[in-house]
């Protein structure tokens, strides 16, 4: 498993279109797959696009079922609004085989995905 920290991407001296990236190192695939995650962060109202790109090491015109590649996360600057827009990637993980299921509620049901929302508190969660 390969697990990489947090990365942020200061837009503040960069202008619009102009882009960084983050290259991994070049990974052998197996028969097994590859699960790739990361957790990312936009924040802004122009702050451009995160892309998740995949660059092949034997470029030919056949169908490759195995081969080395690299990921490669690409933030591209949007139109700025302010110099506090950016994009934030953290918790890289690769891992052999396919990724695991995992639960996700995005709280568009009305039973919030088994969550009690209790009253009690200071202020209340509203949908």
């Amino acid at each position: 498993m390969i697990k990489i920290n947090g990365w942020f991407i200061d837009t503040s001296d960069l202008k619009s279109n102009q882009t960084a990236r983050l290259i991994s190192t070049m990974i052998s695939i197996t028969n097994r797959g590859l699960c790739f995650r990361f957790w990312y962060r936009a924040f802004g109202s122009k702050q451009g696009k995160l892309n998740l790109l995949q660059r092949i090491s034997n470029q030919q015109n056949t169908t490759l079922i195995y081969s080395n590649y690299q990921f490669i996360l690409e933030g591209i600057v949007g139109n700025k609004f302010t110099d506090l827009d950016n994009i934030a990637i953290d918790d890289i993980t690769t891992n052999e085989g396919p990724c695991s299921t995992q639960k996700f509620c995005d709280f568009e049901s009305q039973d919030i995905c088994g969550y009690v929302h209790y009253l009690s508190g200071n202020f209340n969660w509203t949908p």
